[in-house]
């Protein structure tokens, strides 16, 4: 930025407030290893030199997207944002007990749909979808990934090898049950669920 000090910067970056209380433990992945709040995404910016103008959450709360320009002093944060950054830590305490009980649950769940003979699909071979089958090693219990990019069709998860596969694949594959990995996308899914013919369970992981 240099000199500009009338330049505007906006940032946007996955909401860990969000993650932490939905427990969307499927969004941690390791290219993502910085998750900001709405108060700690202010502090950072606020104490690095820069008025805040605009904050929002985007996209259901997923993401945040803060409007920003560079300020002339460098003054300290308030005090208000100090004690606000230390409440979030009394959330993040429990979140290694939270995360472990999801995962068991979920295991469980598969192992379940399997002694009983369910084929059990998930929906979405992005980020979420990876790390969801590889935290609970979905080998033995879920064989494929549908995806509506052609570019991923035909191609194969990394770590656990489920085959990814268009939406018109399920018609022949008949299952009964779909893991939405976004919810976001539910009722996309749903429809074209019906029009390929296929009333399966849906379930937001």
């Amino acid at each position: 930025i240099g000199n500009r000090s009338n330049t505007t910067i906006i940032f946007e970056v996955p909401n860990g407030l969000d993650t932490n209380h939905y427990m969307a433990i499927w969004d941690i992945i390791y290219e993502q290893y910085c998750y900001f709040t709405p108060v700690s995404l202010s502090y950072a910016f606020s104490q690095s030199g820069f008025n805040v103008y605009d904050l929002t959450e985007e996209f259901r709360g997923q993401f945040l997207c803060i409007e920003v320009s560079p300020r002339n002093s460098l003054e300290a944060a308030t005090n208000s944002l100090t004690d606000e950054v230390q409440k979030i830590t009394y959330d993040i305490d429990a979140f290694a007990t939270e995360f472990w009980s999801k995962v068991t649950g979920w295991q469980h769940e598969l192992e379940k749909n399997l002694v009983q003979g369910q084929r059990v699909v998930v929906w979405g071979a992005g980020s979420k979808g990876v790390t969801f089958l590889n935290i609970l090693k979905t080998q033995s219990q879920i064989d494929y990934v549908v995806d509506i990019n052609p570019r991923k069709q035909g191609m194969y998860v990394a770590g656990t090898g489920q085959r990814i596969v268009s939406p018109k694949f399920l018609q022949d594959y008949q299952p009964d049950v779909v893991l939405i990995m976004n919810s976001i996308y539910k009722n996309e899914i749903q429809q074209t669920l019906t029009r390929l013919g296929l009333n399966p369970e849906l379930r937001s992981v």
